[in-house]
């Protein structure tokens, strides 16, 4: 079953999402902390479905998004998991990223198919 979410906007780019912290180390910033918060919303009442095995995952953001697409991958992949889509992260394997003719931020989820 292939399922297509999307989001508003992409994440803040890693280089925005942490801080450091004297006596914690790296923490996220409040602004990751909204844009998660928000992201988890958006994606719950499109009421995705939770996958249990390895899945594949492409994500397209619009054109006019001047982050490094490898800055943006793990706000994406940490809000499906924080809504229940894979129960860690690491099912997400094969990981795809680019920039497309989109409005919104678009994630394809498909089961993947081993040999």
């Amino acid at each position: 079953m292939k399922v297509v979410l999307t989001l508003l906007s992409p994440p803040p780019s890693l280089n925005n999402a942490f801080k450091n912290v004297r006596g914690k180390g790296r923490v996220k910033t409040a602004e990751y902390k909204a844009w998660r918060k928000d992201a988890a919303w958006q994606l719950h009442l499109q009421k995705p479905p939770r996958f249990t095995g390895q899945v594949s995952v492409t994500i397209l953001v619009p054109k006019s998004t001047r982050s490094d697409l490898d800055n943006l991958n793990k706000g994406i992949l940490d809000a499906l998991q924080d809504v229940g889509v894979v129960a860690n992260d690491r099912q997400f394997d094969p990981i795809s990223i680019g920039r497309a003719d989109v409005e919104l931020t678009t994630i394809t989820i498909e089961p993947r198919v081993t040999p």
